[in-house]
């Protein structure tokens, strides 16, 4: 009996289904596996942190000859229009310069050996400018790249071009030469005029005041949800009475509306400005402090300008009050890298799924990973490779204040691995916790014990 046009057609159709199905499962394979849920204690890399924390020789340099330390800043901003850099995907070439963008540098020396932080106006300090300056920091500026702490003012409104690979394409419009080049060349500018200027350090200070008024805490649905509102301050005061400031705050940068295509330092060029207009302060820089889910209080529209200026103002006001016209000697210094171990990165695609990890490193690459940690006398410094969460503030600043220290949490130090967030919030279909979260469940509380043995570390 002959098969009929229908049975022939019915049964092509079943085929077709069924070897469509079979490259799919096949796909996904290759693509996807299941989520590891295994605690941060159970896997192999938990002990290779220990160890790298614990076999750290802690050694704090005392101070036994004149310290001198200076500062300088360079632009950043390119010749011609390329990618904007911020809020998620990339939104094309910018039309025109709303405020400069820099790259800005405080060097000081003690006992001949030289620490640095630099802080850009960047999303982030990118991961292969850092690349670079672990190759080229030492013989250019005489700084050992592990006596920088790098960080970023994380403006959403900044140039891109220093990503590879597809997501680098995506959300920072790609990688080009020219623009890290030019983002290379201006650290080391900024570093070298820093150094040439540098002269006589008197004093050390350090302070901070809680203004919790002016940013809130996106992902939690607690009320009033628990957010880290201090606004930290570092002061270098030299004999001839210039004075140096580090800020740091914990709201995004994000007060710049995403449909204005300008460049812009948002609130923290309006907070850098007005310190310097006061003119108690003679350079500052901003560092962006633990950012996950702080955002600033506002009603987001099209006057993103007076929104930042707002914020930045208020804030320089507050930390004018800070300023001291004396503090401590530097008498203690000391700067480490520590490997950070995170496992394999799982950036879910569904509540139970990842994507393999060759597949995430082909997609987003792979980088060296590092905690740093610096010290001047009795504040200890950290910069974090992520955005991570405010709400671990509080625990982490009693474990110093236990240790007699005070403590500043910076993140984007050269790497980046997304967000980390408190693991209560894991299963929250947020981009912060989904899309963002590239390391996995139980990372927050990994973090927290991390930095809470180099806290132990410490000598008071």
């Amino acid at each position: 009996m002959k098969i009929s046009k229908l049975g022939k057609k019915v049964k092509f159709i079943g085929l077709f289904i069924f070897f469509t199905g079979l490259l799919l499962v096949a796909l996904g394979l290759l693509l996807f596996k299941p989520i590891d849920k295994r605690h941060y204690k159970e896997q192999d890399f938990y002990s290779r942190q220990l160890q790298a924390i614990e076999q750290q020789a802690w050694t704090l340099s005392q101070n036994t000859c004149q310290a001198k330390a200076g500062w300088a800043k360079v632009p950043i901003v390119p010749a011609e229009p390329i990618a904007m850099a911020g809020y998620g995907i990339s939104r094309g070439a910018f039309e025109r310069v709303h405020d400069s963008l820099y790259v800005y540098a405080i060097a000081w020396q003690c006992n001949k050996q030289w620490f640095a932080i630099v802080s850009a106006d960047l999303l982030i300090f990118p991961p292969s400018v850092a690349t670079w300056l672990q190759k080229h920091l030492l013989p250019l500026t005489g700084i050992l790249f592990e006596n920088a702490l790098l960080t970023a003012t994380h403006t959403h409104s900044g140039i891109g071009g220093w990503a590879g690979n597809l997501a680098g394409k995506l959300m920072a419009g790609g990688y080009r030469h020219e623009v890290v080049r030019m983002i290379c060349q201006a650290v080391i500018a900024a570093l070298q005029q820093a150094q040439r200027s540098a002269s006589h350090l008197s004093y050390v200070a350090f302070d901070m005041v809680n203004l919790p008024g002016l940013m809130s805490n996106r992902l939690s649905k607690k009320r009033p949800p628990p957010i880290d509102g201090y606004l930290r301050c570092l002061q270098f005061i030299r004999r001839d009475s210039a004075r140096a400031m580090v800020v740091a705050y914990q709201a995004h940068a994000i007060c710049v509306h995403p449909r204005l295509l300008e460049l812009s330092r948002d609130y923290p060029g309006y907070l850098i400005d007005s310190l310097i207009q006061s003119r108690k302060v003679e350079f500052a820089l901003f560092a962006s402090g633990m950012v996950a889910s702080h955002v600033p209080n506002y009603n987001w529209g099209l006057d993103s300008y007076e929104l930042a200026r707002d914020l930045g103002t208020r804030l320089a006001v507050h930390a004018i009050d800070l300023v001291k016209s004396t503090g401590e000697p530097l008498y203690k210094s000391g700067a480490w890298q520590i490997p950070l171990y995170l496992g394999d990165p799982q950036l879910r695609i569904t509540d139970h799924t990842v994507l393999r990890p060759e597949v995430f490193n082909l997609v987003f690459g792979k980088q060296p990973l590092y905690l740093s940690v610096m010290r001047l006398n009795n504040l200890l410094i950290l910069g974090l490779p992520c955005d991570i969460s405010g709400e671990f503030a509080s625990e982490l600043m009693a474990k110093a204040a236990n240790k007699k220290l005070h403590l500043l949490i910076t993140s984007f130090n050269g790497g980046y691995v997304g967000y980390i967030t408190p693991d209560e919030y894991y299963h929250y279909y947020a981009p912060e916790t989904r899309e963002m979260n590239w390391t996995g469940p139980h990372k927050g509380a990994y973090f927290v014990e991390i930095i809470s043995r180099v806290i132990e570390c410490q000598t008071p």
